[in-house]
């Protein structure tokens, strides 16, 4: 399916409009901290029209994921982060389904499957849950209005996995999870 695979949604990744990397562009490693474990990387060139930048950190026993998406032109458009889970999500109340999910977006929207949504301000909590009763806490934090989509995207054919898209509007988002 070179329709969703090969597209950045599939991908744990940042999106504009929906589309994430195009072709592989040079990055630069910006800081690698192996005594406080923590490592960061830039993209000037992510994809046509943004920048990029991924900054990781261990904290304890918390990995803090903070993706940083700015449009090149200043002209508003819809940011997003792709986040996969090999887990079963909980979703919090205010989930309601969203079936227009892929209209007016990419081709790779239309191989999500059962796809809620919510509108969140600043934060969201949710509890995955993994095979032999693991349970992880998942904190997205987005500043501003954002909207989380959930559904159940492809995996390794024939599965599929709990899978988020959070998306806001704007010239430079900031995703921590």
């Amino acid at each position: 399916h070179e329709g969703y695979y090969a597209r950045g949604l599939a991908q744990n990744a940042l999106l504009l409009n929906g589309e994430g990397e195009g072709s592989p562009q040079p990055g630069e490693l910006i800081d690698f901290d192996s005594a406080h474990a923590t490592v960061a990387a830039a993209q000037p060139l992510y994809c046509p029209g943004a920048s990029a930048q991924r900054n990781l950190r261990i904290e304890g026993n918390r990995l803090i994921d903070v993706a940083t998406i700015t449009t090149t032109d200043g002209k508003a458009q819809m940011l997003g982060l792709a986040l996969h889970l090999q887990g079963h999500v909980v979703l919090p109340v205010g989930f309601v389904p969203a079936p227009k999910f892929s209209d007016g977006r990419p081709e790779s929207f239309r191989y999500w499957r059962d796809v809620t949504a919510a509108t969140f301000h600043g934060h969201a909590v949710f509890k995955v849950i993994y095979p032999g009763g693991f349970t992880l806490q998942v904190t997205i934090a987005v500043p501003g209005k954002f909207q989380i989509f959930y559904g159940s995207a492809p995996d390794t054919p024939p599965a599929h996995n709990d899978a988020f898209y959070i998306e806001t509007n704007g010239t430079n988002a900031v995703f921590t999870t």
